[in-house]
């Protein structure tokens, strides 16, 4: 919340009840001017990255004067602070950087610019080239390379479902601003690239994967227009490199337990 007393703005949070009221009382989780102020910095709010389930701890993005590059910091919802570096806290200094909570919050995927490796951590684009996986308690310097891009592409980035029981990573490489390949990262760290067109928006929840068009997708013997939402079994998915063939949204939601098939699929308006 922005306003004339705190132009760089206040995180808050309240009740659903509360919320709900003419006038809700709001809990100041971090107060970005007086913060600030404190530490003599012109810090913009650049987005948080909270751990589920739990929802306790959170990365936060700061930017200096609104620039990209970001300051990440780890950030104790409950208690309202920072953790410090020395209390095991994930800290990164300016930069473009990319951060991913791992189930547990022991590790991280991180994208950024790896020490000794300044001319190669990022694209031609600026962002983060290499994904690194980096452990609580061990310098950047540590952290295993788990995948990298070409120098020519746009960025390479990591998605996670942290649900418990429906824990999976995906490695996006942006090849352009609207083109992907996209990779599950197995249990053993291996890569196994998704069938899908590269202009198709990917992301997964809990045993499904879901798959956002923007060109028409012809598959199992059927036509997907583009704008269409589509959704599958992930495990069916993946093991038959793309078939079942996915159905619609709305078709699933109206026979959430039959088998996956091909059925009337819903296109944007």
């Amino acid at each position: 919340m922005k306003d004339a007393t705190n132009p760089r703005g206040l995180w808050r949070r309240t009740t659903l009840d509360e919320y709900r009221k003419e006038a809700p009382n709001w809990d100041i989780v971090l107060d970005l001017d007086q913060l600030g102020r404190n530490e003599g910095e012109n810090w913009v709010w650049a987005g948080a990255h909270f751990l589920d389930p739990a929802n306790e701890r959170a990365l936060v993005y700061l930017s200096r004067g609104g620039a990209d590059a970001n300051v990440l910091r780890k950030f104790d919802v409950i208690r309202k602070r920072f953790i410090t570096p020395k209390e095991d806290g994930f800290t990164l200094p300016e930069a473009k950087s990319r951060l991913y909570w791992r189930p547990g919050g022991d590790s991280l995927f991180v994208g950024t610019v790896f020490p000794g490796e300044e001319s190669s951590s990022l694209t031609d684009s600026g962002y983060p080239r290499v994904i690194k996986l980096w452990r609580r308690g061990t310098p950047l310097s540590s952290a295993e390379t788990v995948y990298a891009g070409e120098q020519g592409d746009v960025s390479v980035a990591v998605f996670s479902d942290l649900k418990p029981g429906f824990e999976r990573d995906f490695v996006q490489r942006g090849v352009t601003f609207w083109t992907n390949e996209t990779d599950y990262r197995d249990q053993n760290g291996a890569l196994v690239k998704l069938a899908k067109p590269d202009d198709a928006e990917v992301n997964a929840h809990r045993q499904y994967i879901l798959f956002e068009l923007r060109s028409d997708w012809t598959i199992g013997g059927a036509t997907h227009q583009a704008g269409s939402l589509l959704v599958t079994k992930f495990d069916a998915f993946i093991v038959t490199s793309g078939a079942p063939s996915p159905m619609s949204i709305l078709a699933l939601l109206a026979n959430i337990s039959s088998t996956i098939a091909t059925l009337p699929l819903i296109t944007a308006p």
